[in-house]
């Protein structure tokens, strides 16, 4: 009998466990995700509608300094050093300029199938509290469990990662 009672509490602390790493999995690929597939898509958007503005302007000047017969390149690039000593220079504007929006547009949206599909803002913000949520009552149940295989003279392993604010917590309190 007392083996039953040892591979039930093992059995159950294993389901528990199973559990806790699917929540874990989830909340590090929710967490991961900042934008939803949409939202990148749409981003995407509002980019090239600012780099074609900006090249726009851009080659616009390169034509008011042909008019008054001074010699411009559109495609000479200023750029200023970050704070490591890096310069770096966005060749975006030209690249809207020279390419097109169109052409741009489809080798930005090219790789968005990669993107996974995700979750939009408030709706991350929300799948990340039930996580939570639920991943603490998981490794409360999953701390009952041991206690009660503990007293039962059948102690199971706690997790190297178990939280030790649900391990120390009152008995009371689960």
């Amino acid at each position: 009998m007392k083996a039953i009672e040892v591979n039930e509490f093992a059995r159950q602390v294993a389901e528990q466990r199973k559990e806790i790493a699917a929540l874990k999995t989830e909340q590090e690929a929710v967490f991961a995700q900042h934008r939803s597939r949409a939202e990148v898509a749409a981003a995407i958007e509002h980019q090239i509608a600012h780099l074609e503005a900006l090249g726009r302007t851009t080659m616009g000047r390169s034509l008011q300094m042909f008019a008054a017969g001074v010699a411009a390149s559109p495609t000479i690039l200023h750029g200023v050093a970050g704070a490591d000593g890096v310069a770096r220079l966005d060749v975006g504007p030209l690249l809207a300029a020279a390419v097109g929006i169109d052409r741009m547009r489809e080798m930005y949206l090219a790789g968005l199938e990669s993107v996974p599909v995700g979750l939009p803002r408030e709706e991350r913000k929300k799948r990340l509290e039930e996580i939570s949520y639920a991943l603490e009552t998981a490794e409360q149940i999953e701390e009952w469990l041991i206690e009660q295989s503990e007293a039962a003279g059948h102690p199971v392993a706690r997790r190297p990662d178990a939280r030790a604010s649900v391990v120390l917590a009152p008995r009371d309190s689960r």
